[in-house]
């Protein structure tokens, strides 16, 4: 689709629930050793459970059993020294109202002498043993803090809070057992039923409020943009709040077979509260793609049917708002364009967030694509959203030529039903590995509906739009299909094009991210400031080219990500399988990273 401008029409933030996985990762709870202050927690089964999965990636199925042991493990095992391998490790964040948030670190112990002298020493933090309780010892130096020794554990806490490892605190196991019994690799679980919401929204606060402190100004950022910004980051406080809040059980496991990876997702609200509302919501309304049965064999396919609540819609809206004075500035300052094409890409912005705000009307998010081989290797893509009014987009393409040269519209060349079908042409600049893909013809055909959008292109664009459409209008009887969101990927082709579009300068996925705003760019790092821990191996990620590894790597019969999530009575379940060929790629391209960067 084309480039209208360099500002996004939103900050992009995904559905309430689909927040769910993402904050978890930094807000995951367990059990509570003290009641009144939550805490997060992630399981490992073991070091040596963990050992193995990664060397069963990197020697067995990618083969590279010499990278393994000269790179791979010794890199690992030099922060294992003294450490117990069978027994599980435990990583805690507790949300504290008054201290805000911090760590806890829980290690199983073989041998505490090596551990300190082989694991801790090196490292840089100097050990002293508290002459009043001899489990007891001091931290300092690289890190402060408190380290106790008990029941074959080392339970470390930060220097101000010597009160998370009391000398009568229970097993680490005492309060994740249950977790482990699931017999997940990596689990992590947020279970609210020994803290009250008043106990867990002060908690929060801390961090919510450390979190919007942090939002200043920048130089280059007007007034509107910085605001559009700063209410996007509210409102996602606001949305990872309730889900920290009002969430009664959350679990996220992962484990790793001989033939593939599977990760679980379960969460469940306290009732009678506007989470647990939401929650119930889900999967009751049946999709308006129902009819349009998923491929059989995809390159890709996906679906959303996921019902905004009222807290979602008052947020989209809001953003919308903001968004459009933002936009407009943005297209002022973009260099290289005329006041002709600057008006068109205004307009064009004020349709599209005209078109966004009525559709919050329906109430729901809705769409489904598919992406397909033909028999003569080509493929064809199919897109289509629920939208209030799909006319509008006819406004749109009548904008686009004058917005951007490169494009030429004709509207009206054809209809099915009542969508009116219009194309798109890339006049210059269609990029090659598009044509290798779809099809030497650069066109892209866009269907409008009285509550629809179809967008199709490749081998058989039209056929195939007008064959969604069919459908669409004919949907199932019977029981509303309880899936909010599902994702069927054979990741190989979709690599080696993202792979060629970058190759041939044609496409920046992280530049095109960093433009819209949807990931922060990192900011440059001023003369005489103090390098960040981390930053050499970050600067190494950034610069390690992983793609062609992968993709020599993986096995077009076992390379399929499939992803869904759904509503299970008043709960969601999700679940990710990926296949043994992707394993493989993951494991070839760890084998590479440490051959190029660890030594």
């Amino acid at each position: 689709m084309p480039v209208i401008n360099e500002e996004p029409l939103v900050n992009a933030r995904f559905p309430f629930l689909c927040q769910a996985a993402v904050a978890l990762l930094g807000l995951i709870s367990l059990g509570n050793v003290r009641a009144e202050e939550p805490r997060v927690v992630v399981v490992v089964q073991s070091a040596e459970s963990l050992l193995g999965d990664l060397e069963h990636m990197v020697a067995d199925l990618a083969g590279r059993r010499e990278d393994w042991d000269n790179s791979v493990f010794p890199n690992i095992d030099i922060f294992l020294i003294g450490v117990d391998k069978t027994q599980p490790v435990r990583y805690d964040q507790i949300m504290g109202a008054a201290g805000g948030r911090r760590e806890q670190l829980m290690v199983p112990i073989d041998n505490l002498d090596d551990f300190i002298n082989g694991n801790l020493d090196p490292l840089g933090i100097v050990v002293k043993q508290e002459r009043r309780q001899k489990d007891l010892y001091k931290l300092s130096d690289v890190y402060e803090g408190w380290m106790r020794i008990k029941e074959n554990y080392a339970r470390l806490a930060v220097k101000d809070h010597p009160e998370d490892v009391p000398a009568d605190m229970p097993h680490p196991s005492a309060t994740h057992a249950e977790l482990l019994a699931l017999g997940y690799d990596v689990a992590a679980q947020l279970d609210n039923s020994k803290t009250t919401a008043e106990q867990r929204q002060a908690a929060f606060a801390a961090f919510r409020d450390n979190t919007l402190a942090g939002i200043q100004q920048r130089p280059d950022e007007t007034q509107e943009q910085f605001q559009l910004r700063q209410t996007n980051t509210q409102q996602s406080m606001a949305t990872m709040e309730r889900l920290f809040v009002e969430s009664s059980l959350v679990t996220i496991g992962w484990t790793t077979d001989a033939d593939k990876g599977v990760g679980k997702l379960v969460l469940a609200a306290v009732p009678e509260t506007p989470l647990a509302t939401t929650l119930k919501l889900q999967g009751t309304k049946a999709s308006r793609f129902a009819g349009v049965a998923k491929p059989e064999d995809p390159v890709l396919a996906g679906r959303l049917n996921y019902v905004l609540d009222e807290l979602a819609i008052g947020q989209f809206g809001e953003l919308y708002k903001l968004s459009r004075p933002a936009m407009e500035q943005r297209i002022d300052k973009t260099e290289g364009l005329t006041d002709e094409q600057k008006k068109a890409r205004k307009e064009i912005a004020g349709v599209v967030l005209d078109m966004l705000t009525s559709s919050l009307e329906l109430g729901k998010w809705d769409g489904a694509v598919q992406l397909t081989t033909q028999p003569s290797g080509l493929h064809t893509g199919v897109l289509g959203i629920c939208a209030k009014d799909g006319a509008p987009v006819a406004q749109i393409m009548e904008l686009l030529p004058a917005a951007n040269g490169r494009y030429a519209t004709q509207l009206n060349v054809d209809e099915t039903g009542d969508v009116k079908i219009h194309k798109l042409t890339v006049t210059e600049g269609y990029p090659a590995a598009l044509k290798a893909f779809f099809g030497d013809a650069p066109d892209v055909y866009v269907g409008t509906g009285p509550d629809t959008i179809w967008v199709s292109v490749g081998e058989g664009a039209v056929d195939a739009l007008k064959a969604a459409v069919a459908a669409a209008a004919a949907p199932p009887a019977g029981e509303v299909d309880p899936t909010v969101a599902s994702l069927d990927l054979d990741l190989l082709p979709v690599l080696q094009l993202m792979s060629q579009l970058r190759k041939d300068g044609d496409f920046d996925l992280m530049g095109m991210l960093q433009s819209r705003g949807m990931i922060e760019e990192p900011p440059a790092a001023t003369e005489g400031e103090e390098e960040k821990p981390g930053a050499d191996t970050a600067r190494m990620l950034k610069d390690f080219e992983w793609r062609d590894a992968a993709i020599e790597a993986l096995d077009s019969q076992a390379d399929r990500l499939h992803m869904e999530l759904k509503r299970v009575d008043d709960r969601l379940e999700g679940e990710t399988t990926v296949e043994k060929g992707i394993l493989k790629a993951i494991g070839e391209v760890i084998a590479k990273f440490a051959r190029e960067n660890l030594g």
